[in-house]
């Protein structure tokens, strides 16, 4: 493994100011990005293994249900919530992102 450098990092990263991550869904979907939906991804969790045992990543999605009319905004957001669909993750600082689970 490559060392790291603490310096490089810290400029990469903006100073480690505001952690954030981003969840793409369906290859490079990103559901918070779509303009005609409130959703928001809180709670994202990822575990990863250096060993045989599967890496896990979790989080919630917030605003798919409407509450004035009782519905789940089903249609609005299959294109991103398909059964087998890829999921890729980013965690870093300001806009930084890395990959850390696919």
């Amino acid at each position: 493994m490559a060392a790291l450098d603490f310096n490089e990092l810290y400029k990469k990263y903006d100073s480690f100011h505001d952690p954030c991550g981003k969840v793409y869904l369906g290859g490079d979907q990103d559901p918070t990005a779509d303009k005609k939906l409130t959703i928001t991804i809180d709670n994202l969790d990822v575990s990863l293994t250096s060993d045989f045992k599967a890496s896990i990543a979790t989080f919630d999605m917030a605003g798919l249900y409407n509450s004035i009319a009782g519905e789940f905004l089903v249609a609005k957001v299959k294109k991103y919530l398909l059964l087998g669909m890829p999921v890729k993750i980013g965690l870093g600082y300001s806009e930084n992102y890395t990959e850390v689970f696919r």
